[in-house]
């Protein structure tokens, strides 16, 4: 199973670069600082069950 064909993959590539040439790092919104600790602790809570 493919989940995009070959002009899919293109075009989403070309997107991909613009990004890189023209979004600055500021402009993206960063997670907080504890986000991924949060998530994990969350999972792990989860896999407990």
């Amino acid at each position: 199973m493919e989940w995009m064909d070959c002009g899919q993959e293109e075009a989403l590539l070309k997107e991909c670069q613009w990004a890189e040439e023209h979004v600055k790092d500021e402009d993206v919104p960063q997670p907080a600082p504890d986000e991924l600790e949060m998530i994990i602790k969350r999972i792990e809570e989860e896999c407990r069950r």
